[in-house]
């Protein structure tokens, strides 16, 4: 890590009153600092407003934005496979099981015990704005 004068050279060279005033100290204690060089805390702090540190924080936002970007990619190419998968599956046949949601025709009344059809998905229930048959009440 570079020292504390080399960091204030890198960001401007402020002013002792200002680098105090920014790190909440006195000037005596920059002035000293800049001698001695500072404890490992301001060292950080300054650290990431120079070149050194800003450079390294885009190294790691480039190198999450190609993480996530990739992620991305690969789950895109997971849910076409997937569809795939299921359009595959539809086109060998429906096979009527009670929970199937992809299921597009309604069951028959009768096979259930019911007197009225009951509709295939809940939206179609609700769009038609009557409770399903199954918790109508009497």
């Amino acid at each position: 890590m570079p020292t504390f004068s080399q960091m204030l050279d890198d960001i401007g060279s402020p002013s002792d009153k200002a680098t105090a005033a920014a790190l909440g100290v006195t000037t005596k204690t920059v002035r000293t600092w800049k001698k001695t060089d500072a404890p490992r805390s301001v060292l950080l702090a300054v650290f990431w407003v120079t070149r050194w540190g800003l450079s390294r924080t885009n190294a790691e936002v480039y190198d999450l934005s190609q993480l996530h970007y990739t992620t991305a990619l690969v789950r895109r190419l997971e849910i076409e496979r997937l569809n795939q998968a299921i359009e595959q599956l539809q086109k060998i046949g429906q096979f009527g099981s009670a929970n199937d949601p992809l299921n597009q025709h309604s069951r028959p009344a009768r096979a259930i015990g019911l007197t009225e059809p009951v509709p295939s998905q809940p939206a179609q229930a609700l769009r038609a704005n009557t409770p399903p048959p199954s918790v109508a009440h009497r």
